[in-house]
């Protein structure tokens, strides 16, 4: 049987009958953008001729189900009076605020995999990979709008904006007094030797009587299937980083690569993390491609 959400008050001309859809029982779940539990409900066949009523409700329809801890927004949207059309959606991260900026706008066209009570059969299903500005371990949020063929048509998707953190070092170990938070860290990985020895420096304005932490990873980003290999602390001297940035301490680290990495060029990744709070910064230069090399003059093969 041919079906149709009944909050919104559609009629639905079928084989079998012609009429209006009754609405929601008495005591029925009504969050505002109704339970959607019932949107499965809400689908009929491409086939089916679906004449509005007056007061229609909603373009579209939709939600964000959630955002992966590596930056993976994922929800459904779907328009009820033509199934059949794909939606497109666009992405804000912190709306309305003066970080607000627009991740893009992209098709929810790919098929509903699993079992969803709350999502239709289909492909109604958008996966999106965050802009690295979404990956710094933060507290963000994520609008996701629906958009109609008119330019003012606007629907924001249930559960929009949701509040979210992604990335490296979202949750630090607590500290009873931590120190502030004005200014994210940052830093720079200069390079890697011939026999693998990776070197950078790193600080944070916030203190200057700690280490930081730096994070590394080979062959991609960590977001992106890179493997982790290693962490290292910020406990050696830069001179030439104190005299730069006027800011007192032990900037500078290195860490030796395993020797089966530089068999060939790879691109090394280096995080580093801020200090008692959440957030995460990839250094200046990075990527940086090492191995390759060949005996002893530190020349990279071309591979």
């Amino acid at each position: 049987m041919r079906r149709l959400l009944s909050v919104l008050g559609l009629t639905v001309l079928t084989s079998g009958c012609i009429g209006p859809i009754p609405p929601l029982p008495e005591g029925s779940a009504d969050t505002g953008a109704r339970d959607l539990g019932v949107i499965l409900d809400a689908l009929i066949d491409t086939d089916a001729v679906v004449e509005p009523d007056a007061d229609i409700g909603p373009e579209y329809l939709g939600a964000i189900d959630s955002i992966s801890i590596d930056g993976v927004a994922s929800g459904w949207a779907i328009n009820p009076r033509d199934p059949g059309e794909t939606v497109w959606v666009r992405l804000i991260l912190d709306e309305g605020t003066e970080r607000a900026a627009v991740l893009g706008t992209f098709p929810a066209d790919q098929p509903q995999l699993g079992a969803n009570q709350n999502a239709p059969d289909g492909p109604h299903r958008f996966e999106i990979a965050l802009h690295d500005a979404a990956l710094d371990g933060r507290s963000h949020s994520l609008s996701v709008i629906a958009l109609g063929v008119d330019a003012d048509s606007k629907t924001p998707l249930a559960g929009s904006p949701l509040p979210f953190q992604a990335g490296l070092n979202t949750s630090p170990p607590i500290e009873l007094n931590p120190p502030a938070d004005q200014y994210p860290p940052q830093g720079a990985l200069d390079g890697v030797t011939a026999d693998g020895l990776a070197f950078g420096w790193a600080f944070d304005l916030d203190v200057s009587d700690r280490p930081l932490q730096v994070h590394l990873y080979v062959d991609d980003s960590p977001y992106d299937g890179g493997r982790y290999i290693g962490s290292v602390e910020t406990d050696q001297a830069r001179p030439d980083v104190v005299a730069a940035w006027d800011h007192p301490g032990l900037h500078g680290f290195a860490l030796q690569l395993p020797e089966s990495l530089l068999d060939q060029s790879r691109p090394l990744y280096a995080y580093v993390f801020n200090v008692g709070h959440p957030g995460n910064v990839l250094l200046d230069g990075a990527p940086v491609h090492f191995g390759g090399f060949n005996d002893g003059d530190g020349t990279r093969f071309d591979n």
